[in-house]
């Protein structure tokens, strides 16, 4: 498994390279939050993104590919520049900082909690 260092230093040089994932990444949860969820998924969304690129863009970019190392990465971002937001997802803390600990997953919010 990759140290938190390398995780980060990869995905800020993706980052760099690709600053429309992310505009994709706030304007899809910003989509969910409007349409009443309380809470979604980042993986989720990383998903929706891989979708859209293979099948909307234009020209249709088969060869485009994201690591599911950046989806808690993105989630944290999207956090720290949409404060209000926030809570949208949930945050655990990162296995590479803790070697290989299994820790507890927070558990899911109850269905009624999903919806405002």
């Amino acid at each position: 498994m990759p140290t938190a260092a390398e995780i980060d230093t990869a995905f800020e040089r993706y980052h760099e390279k690709h600053p429309d994932v992310y505009d994709l990444f706030c304007q899809y949860a910003r989509e969910l939050k409007r349409s009443g969820l309380k809470r979604y998924s980042a993986r989720a969304i990383m998903h929706r993104i891989r979708w859209h690129r293979w099948t909307s863009a234009h020209p249709v970019d088969r060869t485009f590919k994201v690591s599911n190392y950046w989806s808690a990465r993105y989630a944290r971002m999207y956090a720290t520049d949409y404060p209000n937001e926030a809570q949208f997802f949930g945050f655990r803390r990162a296995k590479t900082t803790i070697g290989n600990v299994d820790e507890e997953p927070d558990p899911p919010p109850a269905r009624e909690t999903l919806f405002e």
